[in-house]
């Protein structure tokens, strides 16, 4: 059985391209397979740094519809994106073909259900995303599985300091995450012991480093390659996004610790427990309010919010508990009738 993985882009990094990436070598790894490829719309050449870094040319091939339903008989298909779907479902259908193909919904979404076609098997990786599954496109019958990360090899031994906080913005830099929104409406209001910065690379990056120019409590830290280091420096992770997932972001943050601050979209409110782990603000003026009050945190409660956070991604987001619900899941599709 050979295991092929479905993004559309892999010349970017995201968290679902990431998902895609990740769990294709990890599946690899149960040695279920003989043989897997991940694939794209990208051609080998173009792909992010880190996914050349990851994919031998070997392990990559750039979609094409024909050439991978002609040996599609001896294929399960993962694809973690709705256009991918959407072309293998419909090209199955025309070829008269029965594909084992998995369906990952990442995200929220509103828009061209119409043209959206979804196989048999659908995985939500939120209640949140389950429920829009069923209400926008009408899928009844998907299943929860959570993203997972791994569990960091490296302590944070960071000291909380509430006169030098460090809140970090992870994310691709575009208007859906809203960077340019946040940084506009904070702007020359934050309190003076805090400092935001934004890790990532993307179409707004040019913009906001224009918006931050000369204002020393932002920073625009670009692509980073270790995020291990960089979460461990920071005091608190935050989203602010239009949609969402589940973020991976907030997921890993609380692999080291990390209390979290972040508006209810998606599943997000499925990983923060609100003055738990962490603080929920569901608007601009909340998360001014929200961030106004971060210098009168104390240690004490600091330090429970981190174990929180820690507890939160050990009982519910490890890697190898989301492998193994995938495992056994790709076990039931290929033993299924179609």
């Amino acid at each position: 059985m050979k295991l092929i993985s479905l993004y559309t882009h892999l010349s970017r990094v995201g968290g679902a391209n990431n998902m895609c990436v990740n769990l294709h070598h990890a599946l690899m790894q149960t040695n279920y397979f003989q043989e897997g490829k991940v694939s794209s719309l990208s051609s080998y050449d173009i792909l992010a740094a880190n996914y050349k870094k990851s994919l031998s040319e070997d392990e990559y091939c750039k979609f094409n519809l024909i050439k991978i339903l002609k040996h599609s008989d001896s294929c399960v298909f993962i694809s973690h994106h709705r256009k991918i779907t959407s072309m293998l479902v419909l090209g199955a259908k025309a070829l008269r073909k029965n594909i084992k193909l998995i369906h990952i919904a990442h995200t929220t979404s509103n828009k061209l259900g119409f043209a959206t076609f979804f196989p048999k098997h659908v995985v939500a990786i939120s209640k949140g995303v389950k429920k829009n599954l069923e209400s926008y496109f009408g899928i009844k019958n998907s299943r929860v599985i959570y993203n997972g990360s791994p569990i960091p090899t490296k302590i944070c031994d960071k000291d909380y300091n509430p006169n030098d906080i460090i809140v970090t913005m992870p994310a691709t830099i575009y208007d859906l995450k809203q960077q340019l929104v946040v940084t506009r409406y904070l702007k020359n209001k934050l309190p003076a012991e805090i400092t935001i910065q934004f890790a990532g690379d993307g179409p707004d990056r040019e913009e906001l480093e224009q918006l931050i120019k000369n204002d020393t409590q932002f920073k625009v830290l670009g692509h980073i390659d270790d995020m291990e280091n960089l979460y461990c420096q920071s005091d608190y992770v935050m989203l602010f996004s239009k949609i969402e997932g589940l973020p991976l972001s907030l997921i890993e943050a609380q692999s080291y610790g990390r209390p979290i601050i972040c508006n209810d979209v998606g599943g997000n409110l499925e990983i923060l427990n609100p003055n738990i782990n962490g603080f929920f603000t569901n608007n601009l003026s909340d998360l001014l309010l929200c961030l106004q009050e971060l210098p009168k945190v104390e240690n004490t409660q600091y330090q429970k919010m981190k174990e929180k956070s820690l507890k939160n991604f050990n009982e519910n987001f490890q890697f190898d508990k989301m492998v193994s619900q995938y495992f056994d899941l790709i076990k039931e599709v290929i033993h299924s009738k179609f």
